[in-house]
């Protein structure tokens, strides 16, 4: 399949190359990707996966993707077609490494060639163009080496808890990066009306966007990284121990936590630069993402697959309640719902809901 050439906002977004050496070259000098953030484990999140280029000429040489069926990877438009002079990109210089976390905390290395790409073409509703594209393997993953992601499969409340998780690097002009270096950061969705007023082209459709107040955040060479919200478990059973006795309630298994896939990194935008100023996702700027569900039903005809199998959906982690609004109100995410931090913000909000009655 062929993708039209890049939107000139594209094109200027990523201008800059990007060099991402090959996976398994050897650890000493590869640096972070993800400015600042914690630590990450690789463990049970096997299927973000690393885009390279055999083709030196490309503007951006590297991106990350997710492993959406045993087949297939979701990423960015731009990571499979890096050069907007190309209207016919050479899809057999792309490559996708796969990194198995053993219990030794060792990584095994798949390489997978790409027989076709999926690009934005496909997806109708995307305004804005050139956001996802879905890249079809030259053999299946096996569930050995990793299971696929899930996506999220429902609309997001404000304040939704995410998990950004990019290839780490010290600085932002830093373009080195490695799948066994990665980090994550904590952010909430923020309210489509608080996107738009940041960003003039904002897509409400195929967008959600964070603010980024602490650490720096993701940056160029994650195009394509993920953000994940937690959900409720992952429809799997956990194994607990317990001894069958007529006397006792035989306990049920406890479900497994999970996280599905929101959206993608895209870029950020500066607030009150005038023309929007983009650059990494950084503290101070709103961060966007190309927002999975809206495409639900073209990926998964894309990957021949039902929305059910693709898909998890969370019902309790989610607050209409804007953090940044309300700073009193924490938005946990590792589960449950949201909490006051102090009785002020109780009776606050306690207050507003009388008059709303009388």
């Amino acid at each position: 399949m062929r993708l039209p050439v890049l939107a000139t906002v594209w094109a200027a977004v990523f201008a800059s190359a990007i060099a991402l050496p090959s996976e398994d070259t050897h650890e000493s000098g590869l640096t972070k990707r993800l400015n600042s953030g914690s630590s990450f484990s690789r463990k049970g999140f096997d299927f973000i996966v690393q885009i390279s280029h055999t083709n030196k000429n490309a503007a951006i040489q590297g991106c990350v993707g997710v492993l959406i069926s045993p087949w297939h990877v979701l990423t960015q438009g731009v990571c499979v077609n890096p050069d907007p002079s190309v209207t016919t990109p050479d899809y057999t210089s792309l490559t996708v490494t796969i990194g198995k976390t053993s219990s030794s905390s060792k990584k095994k290395l798949y390489k997978y060639s790409v027989i076709e790409v999926a690009g934005s073409e496909q997806f109708a509703n995307d305004k804005a163009g050139n956001k996802f594209a879905i890249i079809t393997l030259s053999k299946e993953v096996t569930s050995s080496i990793t299971k696929p992601a899930k996506l999220y499969g429902g609309d997001y409340k404000v304040s939704t808890p995410a998990m950004l998780v990019g290839l780490s690097t010290s600085s932002s002009s830093n373009s080195t990066a490695s799948l066994s270096k990665m980090r994550y950061e904590n952010v909430a969705i923020r309210p489509k009306t608080f996107c738009l007023s940041t960003n003039r082209i904002y897509d409400e459709v195929g967008e959600i966007c964070t603010t980024v107040k602490g650490n720096l955040n993701t940056c160029k060479g994650d195009f394509g990284a993920p953000i994940f919200t937690e959900v409720d478990n992952d429809g799997t059973e956990d194994e607990v121990d317990y001894e069958e006795e007529e006397s006792e309630v035989v306990p049920k298994p406890a479900k497994t936590k999970a996280y599905a896939l929101l959206g993608l990194t895209t870029d950020s935008i500066i607030p009150g630069k005038l023309p929007p100023t983009t650059g990494c996702i950084q503290a101070g700027t709103t961060g966007y993402y190309s927002w999975v569900y809206p495409f639900i039903d073209q990926i998964a005809a894309i990957v021949e697959m039902p929305i059910s199998n693709l898909t998890l959906v969370n019902n309790t982690l989610s607050t209409t309640v804007d953090p940044f609004l309300h700073p009193d109100i924490v938005v946990p995410l590792n589960g449950g719902v949201a909490k006051t931090a102090s009785f002020s913000a109780v009776a606050l909000l306690a207050c507003a809901a009388a008059m709303a009655f009388f």
